[in-house]
């Protein structure tokens, strides 16, 4: 019997694993991580209109970032930032996010996103209920290359030592690594004498990541469930021949 089952089977696996192979390639384009260990970005600080007030957070009083990959496991990668202040002061920063939670609020996120993909940051939605939803892509030219770029824009407001702060922050992340390469704050604040506007941010400068190849680990973001399709087509397929074989057997 197994001779007749076998070219039954044969085309079930076949199927199964063309389908497989073509999940597998719409998973390894989109939502995997886009650096190794050793690559690293720099970025020059910009401040404009009434820099006293420019909102920077974090970076409120630094002039250039250093940011370098130290480690990669699964979603979470390790950063290593080092920070040249205003000053002559600098500070060292190393820290880990995982980009399945927080992407969007760092310099990186997962490589391969396209138009009305979401860059996860739970954090920033639990505390302004904003969401990162890419609504544009473009080619614009950094450190020497023309590079797929992809836009994020949210809106927010926050009281700040007495004063409203209403703020726009766009973001522009590299499409084949996804390190972010341009960020813009513009905030206006409300009851600082008067109402003032600034804006301030930072862009990438120099990296080692163009022309590189880039890390792809599609089968740590691949569904369990959609793996399990291919056996089951295998399986199907035995259900089916068995079931033929016991109806010609009936009719002996």
């Amino acid at each position: 019997m197994r001779h007749k089952n076998k070219p039954i089977m044969m085309l079930a696996m076949f199927f199964g694993l063309t389908l497989l192979a073509t999940v597998s390639s719409s998973f390894s384009s989109a939502g995997h991580i886009g650096v190794s260990v050793g690559d690293w970005v720099k970025y020059k600080i910009v401040r404009g209109g009434d820099t006293n007030t420019a909102w920077m957070g974090d970076y409120e009083f630094d002039d250039w970032i250093r940011i370098e990959v130290l480690n990669v496991s699964g979603t979470l990668v390790s950063l290593h930032e080092a920070h040249w202040q205003r000053g002559g002061g600098f500070r060292n920063i190393t820290t880990q996010v995982d980009l399945a939670k927080d992407g969007g609020e760092f310099q990186l996120t997962f490589a391969g996103f396209g138009v009305g993909d979401i860059i996860p940051c739970e954090d920033w939605q639990k505390a302004f209920n904003v969401t990162f939803m890419i609504k544009e892509e473009a080619t614009r030219l950094y450190c020497g290359e023309n590079r797929t770029v992809l836009k994020t824009e949210i809106f927010y407001s926050e009281p700040y030592a007495g004063y409203i702060l209403d703020t726009r922050e766009e973001f522009w992340w590299d499409k084949g690594t996804g390190i972010l390469v341009d960020k813009i704050f513009e905030t206006v604040i409300h009851g600082y004498e008067q109402t003032t506007k600034s804006f301030a941010g930072f862009s990438i400068e120099q990296t080692s990541l163009w022309g590189k190849q880039t890390q792809d680990t599609p089968w740590s973001w691949f569904p369990a469930g959609v793996m399990s399709v291919g056996a089951i087509i295998g399986i199907v397929g035995v259900v089916i021949s068995e079931r033929d074989n016991i109806k010609k057997r009936l009719k002996r």
